[in-house]
């Protein structure tokens, strides 16, 4: 009975050593999945900003590519093949457009977490640079656009990035939603609030909205 008794410890000994041995081992699986499952969440979110990223990149020198291309159509039928070779070339330039929108589209989700990289720079001349651009667009809406500042020069931070982003998307929709023969303003100018000083950018437009 006694060596029954001994037998039957050294088994409940074993088993729950061998227990004790996979639950550890199954703790360190877990553990394994859960940082590569975080790393994986982690690799995903930079995806979803590098489309981001990547496809506003394209858009904004899409856009103004294909505005010029249009006036040359519009303005003066050019020679034949001349046109041909402008129409491929707008073509695949709205192909390309289209195929940036869709990644855009892809990439909507928003990170929780958004870094700011501020660089020191002339924000006036930086934002009138921008709006230069459009000027192809606008005139073949038939718009008027008019930059206005505060001041001649401003030397501040800023994410140039963001900017870029912030300054295309309004002009965008006021050139896109004015309707022809008025008048678009862009303005950059300072606002304080709580004794802090803030950059603030105003459209003013006459469409929807």
């Amino acid at each position: 009975v006694q060596w029954r008794i001994l037998k039957l410890k050294e088994d409940r000994e074993r088993l729950e050593a061998e227990v004790q041995k996979r639950t550890r081992q199954i703790e360190k699986d877990k553990r394994i999945i859960t940082s590569q499952a975080e790393a994986l969440q982690e690799l995903d979110k930079a995806k979803t900003r590098f489309f981001s990223n990547i496809t506003h990149e394209f858009r904004t020198p899409l856009t103004l590519i294909i505005g010029p291309l249009e006036q040359i159509l519009s303005e003066q039928p050019p020679p034949t093949i001349l046109r041909r070779r402008v129409q491929g070339v707008l073509k695949n330039a709205r192909h390309i457009l289209e195929l940036v929108n869709q990644m855009l589209d892809l990439s909507k989700i928003e990170s929780k977490r958004m870094q700011v990289e501020a660089t020191r720079g002339d924000i006036i001349a930086y934002t009138q640079e921008l709006a230069m651009r459009f000027q192809p667009l606008v005139e073949k809406k038939e718009l008027k656009l008019y930059f206005v500042a505060g001041q001649n020069r401003w030397e501040t931070n800023f994410d140039q990035d963001k900017w870029d982003k912030t300054v295309y998307n309004l002009l965008s929709n006021a050139i896109k939603f004015t309707p022809s023969g008025n008048v678009i303003q862009l303005a950059v100018s300072k606002s304080c609030k709580d004794e802090q000083e803030f950059i603030r950018l105003d459209v003013r437009d006459t469409g929807m909205g």
